[in-house]
């Protein structure tokens, strides 16, 4: 009988230790609402090259160029034509989300934000009088759109049928499934609705009222911003590409979402490759950098 209360109570602090452990990145799941919106979801990550591929990718690296159509006409408050054209170069570790990003048209030696797995930092820089793009939106904004098939199943992600819907310009019905967050110990805002293909299965385009999605790595501060009401910018991807067995959108546009398909801008990817193990030497923030934020955990 003693020796059988010792395997019980041996047998529940296994349980409890299981339980308390966080998670790795490959042992976290979403959850679904019903059994069909993960049968869609796991159907549009297979199109996309699947989950493995994309976690088990040492690095990716991409140059991002876009004109923002949006932005004031230039010569009104000292802006210059190409103060409505960014340019940034990223290079990022999926499984931590570490990675940092230079500006090539700043003519400054090493990068101008980076995170190393506990900061992110910054850099002194400048885009434009009117809008300066954050270290924060440089690292992530556009990554978390890129990346987005495979951070549907990151933990803490809620995913829900919505449905089928319309993206603007399109004359085309898609399936839709609503992205929310609800991450253990933090707050998360917004959601994105993902439009998915029905004849190919991949994302053919999404409306988010969020930054960025939940990213591995615990990477975001304690709160990231949503904002209420429904999203007016549309991205569509205009063209995908295959590298290394993954899919990722190489061409997108953001449109208005109002019935006028008013173009708010076009982002493209510049030589866009998988590789090795980042230079871990690149994610110390120097002696000139700015602490954005610590992750607190």
């Amino acid at each position: 009988m003693i020796m059988m209360m010792k395997k019980q109570a041996m047998a529940w602090l296994i349980v409890a230790a299981i339980v308390a452990a966080p998670l790795s990145v490959a042992d976290a799941r979403p959850a679904y609402d019903k059994a069909d919106t993960q049968k869609l979801i796991e159907a549009m990550l297979e199109a996309h090259g699947g989950q493995d591929a994309w976690l088990e990718t040492p690095s990716f690296n991409f140059k991002f160029v876009m004109y923002l159509a949006s932005l004031p006409v230039p010569g009104e408050s000292g802006r210059r034509y190409h103060d409505n054209w960014r340019l940034f170069e990223a290079t990022l570790e999926p499984r931590t989300s570490r990675g940092y990003v230079s500006l090539p048209l700043e003519q400054s030696a090493g990068p101008h934000a980076g995170f190393d797995g506990e900061r992110l930092w910054s850099r002194p820089y400048s885009f434009d009088p009117s809008f300066q793009d954050s270290p924060f939106m440089l690292m992530y904004f556009h990554y978390g759109m890129i990346a987005l098939p495979w951070l549907t199943q990151m933990d803490g992600v809620v995913l829900e049928d919505r449905g089928t819907g319309n993206l603007p310009s399109l004359d085309i019905e898609f399936r839709v499934v609503r992205m929310s967050f609800s991450p253990a110990g933090k707050t998360h805002g917004g959601h994105y609705d993902l439009y998915i293909d029905p004849q190919t299965n991949r994302l053919a385009g999404w409306i988010q009222t969020t930054r960025v999605p939940i990213l591995p790595g615990d990477a975001l501060p304690a709160e990231v911003e949503g904002r209420d009401g429904p999203g007016n910018i549309a991205r569509i991807v205009d063209q995908y590409a295959e590298l290394d067995g993954k899919v990722i959108p190489i061409a997108y546009s953001s449109l208005a979402t109002d019935g006028s398909d008013r173009l708010f801008g076009i982002h493209l990817l510049i030589e866009p490759s998988f590789g090795d193990a980042i230079d871990v030497s690149m994610l110390e923030p120097p002696e000139d950098a700015e602490i954005i934020y610590q992750v607190e955990r």
